[in-house]
């Protein structure tokens, strides 16, 4: 079956399947399913998936001081995350103060959360994250001084490897943008993680903003057979991003 064939049997399940994603969430809810659509509209030229897209966004956004949790994967930063690509990527225009609310709302997480994320399904350093793709430097400065309040309190060795990669993300990127007296210490803590290596989950490529996998023949059929599979038996926790039908056209089909 070709990419195109693939790409299309996906847009359409999720069109007549995603009133039914119960959560705004970037990982597993609509913001991610919402990224897809973008995506695949400009890919395929087809306004109805971009008319779609902008139907979700508008429920999202009329429901985004609703998400209570503040957790990357499942609450308020991944979903401010996604609108920020959005604009980045020039899908949506965004009024001046779209993201003040969640810009202050994500600067009130303390280091206390930082050990809660690693008690999260899919954990992940949430206030790195997003103030990383905000590129607002005070912000990662601040950031950056918690976070070399908090590791300290942790062995570094029991982190799970998804949260060192977000970890290792946050300091590899602050070095780049960041003040010229945060790359320094970034460097030090970089030291604290001598052997990590980035293997990546096929979401975190959109992430962390690498290109598109390169995946071997083999690989393709297994991904289409677990894509058909997803299909066949949907179910609304089998759309997003993480381990769904969006994540698996999103990372692996469109170029």
């Amino acid at each position: 079956m070709s990419n195109t064939r693939i790409l299309q049997e996906i847009a359409n399940t999720i069109s007549i399947t995603v009133q039914c994603i119960p959560s705004n969430s970037l990982l597993t809810g609509r913001m991610g399913v919402t990224i897809f659509l973008y995506q695949y509209a400009r890919y395929s030229n087809n306004s109805q998936y971009e008319a779609l897209a902008e139907s979700l966004l508008d429920k999202i956004y009329s429901q985004v001081n609703d998400d209570a949790s503040m957790f990357f994967a499942e609450g308020l930063p991944g979903i401010g995350w996604g609108l920020n690509y959005l604009v980045q990527e020039q899908y949506v225009v965004a009024e001046s103060d779209l993201f003040d609310d969640i810009d202050d709302a994500v600067r009130e997480i303390t280091t206390k959360q930082f050990l809660e994320d690693l008690d999260e399904k899919i954990p992940l350093f949430s206030k790195g994250l997003y103030f990383t793709a905000r590129g607002l430097k005070e912000d990662l400065s601040n950031t950056l001084y918690e976070l070399e309040t908090f590791l300290p309190s942790v062995p570094i060795e029991t982190l799970p490897h998804i949260y060192k990669n977000s970890i290792v993300f946050f300091l590899t990127q602050l070095i780049k943008i960041g003040h010229v007296d945060d790359q320094e210490r970034c460097r030090l803590l970089l030291k604290k993680f001598p052997n990590h290596k980035n293997t990546y989950l096929n979401w975190e490529n959109l992430i962390y903003c690498k290109k598109r996998q390169t995946i071997t023949d083999g690989e393709e059929e297994i991904i289409c057979l677990e894509t058909n599979e997803i299909i066949k038996n949907i179910h609304y926790q089998a759309l997003g991003l993480h381990k769904g039908l969006a994540g698996f056209g999103t990372l692996f089909y469109i170029k």
